[in-house]
């Protein structure tokens, strides 16, 4: 291998490297934001469920009686079905 064809390569992969080390860059920046988005979200799915569990809470608590009630009587189903 000459010295010419060594620097060349060299070359090659310094710039590759560098595409790289771009392209991570432009990733890592875009995940940034995609998890800002994604907290940010979260946050007010959080809130809305505050705001409508104090504007109703007897309909909320009904709601989670009915649905523990629910799966109690789908457990109860499912256990009945298995003995038999």
């Amino acid at each position: 291998m000459t010295n010419e064809s060594a620097v060349h390569s060299f070359q090659n992969l310094k710039e590759g490297a560098s595409k790289i080390v771009d392209r991570a860059r432009s990733l890592s920046a875009k995940v940034g934001q995609k998890l800002d988005t994604i907290k940010t979200s979260a946050e007010d799915a959080v809130e809305e469920t505050r705001h409508k569990i104090r504007e109703n809470p007897l309909a909320i608590v009904g709601g989670v009686a009915l649905g523990a009630f629910g799966i109690g009587l789908l457990t109860g189903y499912i256990i009945r079905a298995r003995k038999q």
